[in-house]
């Protein structure tokens, strides 16, 4: 009967240890996603809120998340991907972050705001597009819709289904 009472006691007291330790490892993850997402930025258009986040410097490439973040997820897959040389410009799409839903949360409304976008940030030269998984459909759309503004279009897992509507 000791034996399995010390056996019960050790299982909890290792329990609680990596109770502990997942919990300051989960406090060190958020701290530096907060950071990251810190560094967005909003600007009102005529499309309404965007929040947006726009870093490094060179070539400017918009870059189009997918369901798993926001601008934030745009800026950690577009560091894996492009050279140091290039600025990201990295909207949040519809509904993530600091980016509302519209009346009008529409695939072709989505891409008008990227236009948007890049006009607030006075950039009107065509310039590559990276659509990724789920903003796919809305980086295809974009580049139908604004093809004087893309350069290139490169998708990346991309959910396209729905694009052509």
């Amino acid at each position: 009967m000791r034996t399995t009472k010390k056996m019960m006691t050790l299982s909890l007291l290792a329990l609680a240890g990596v109770a502990v330790g997942g919990g300051a490892a989960y406090r060190r993850d958020m701290n530096a996603a907060r950071a990251i997402v810190s560094q967005g930025q909003l600007v009102d258009t005529p499309c309404g809120l965007i929040e947006f986040g726009r870093i490094g410097q060179g070539r400017p490439v918009l870059v189009i998340h997918g369901a798993g973040g926001g601008f934030d997820q745009g800026l950690l897959l577009g560091r894996e991907v492009f050279a140091e040389e290039i600025e990201f410009i990295l909207p949040s799409r519809f509904g993530y972050l600091g980016t509302p839903i519209p009346p009008d949360p529409s695939i072709a409304a989505q891409a008008r705001q990227y236009a948007c976008l890049l006009d607030a940030l006075g950039i009107s030269q065509p310039l590559p597009v990276v659509a990724i998984s789920a903003g796919g459909t809305s980086g295809l759309v974009f580049a139908r819709d604004y093809p004087e503004r893309v350069s290139h279009l490169i998708t990346i897992s991309a959910v396209t289904q729905t694009a052509v509507t």
